[in-house]
Order: C-alpha cells, then sequence, then structure tokens
C-alpha cells in the first residue's frame, strides 16, 4: 500500500527529470510520486501555478493528500499554487530545497538576457 502521494517540482533551467532520481527512492519507501514540468524560463509564475493546477487536475490528485518536493524556482510556483488554489487540494508537507523566497542573482541575471 502506497504512503501518499508526493508531486515534485523541478527548478530554474531544469526539467522534472531532474527530479527523477528523488522520485525514484521515495518509490522504493512506497510513495507514488509525480513529475510535474514547466518551461521554467518561459512564462510567469502565475502561469506555472496555473500549468501546476492543470497537472493535478490531470493525475486525478483532487481530493487527496498531496506531499510536495520543490527545488529552486519550483517553491515560488508551488507558493504561488496554493496562495491561488489551496482549498482544491489537502496539501499535507512540502519540502523546499533551496527555494529563493527572498530572490535569485541568478534570475535577475537571466531576466536580462
Amino acid at each position: 500500500m502506497n504512503k501518499a502521494n508526493v508531486v515534485l517540482i523541478h527548478g530554474l533551467l531544469r526539467n522534472k527529470y531532474s527530479m527523477w532520481y528523488l522520485s525514484k527512492q521515495l518509490k522504493k519507501a512506497e510513495y507514488t510520486t509525480f513529475l510535474f514540468g514547466y518551461p521554467s524560463r518561459g512564462g510567469t509564475i502565475e502561469e506555472h501555478a496555473d500549468r501546476l493546477r492543470a497537472f493535478i487536475r490531470k493525475n486525478n490528485l483532487l481530493g487527496t493528500e498531496v506531499n510536495f518536493v520543490t527545488h529552486s524556482l519550483g517553491s515560488i510556483v508551488l507558493r504561488e499554487y496554493l496562495n491561488r488554489y489551496a482549498k482544491e487540494i489537502t496539501a499535507k508537507r512540502a519540502v523546499n530545497l533551496g527555494p529563493p523566497h527572498q530572490g535569485s542573482i541568478t534570475a535577475r541575471v537571466l531576466s536580462k538576457l
């Protein structure tokens, strides 16, 4: 029996497969994992949050307890998603790896390119 659902969200300049190894380890521990991908340099945080919303719906996670593991920009995407749509799911836990909650030098530099 699986313990819980975990959605993994990658960071800037990455794709969903950058979270694959972590997903594999969580599966060994009997979690059900979902790799969410988005074009980190294309679109706004709000658009990424809307993509996450569609992903959660597509994977039938509405009405279930969902845990999240995020990296970098993925933490900001999750924060925006929860600010807008938290009533749609039960977000149980979130582990944020390297969240740029106070901004990012890399993001500032890339935004000028």
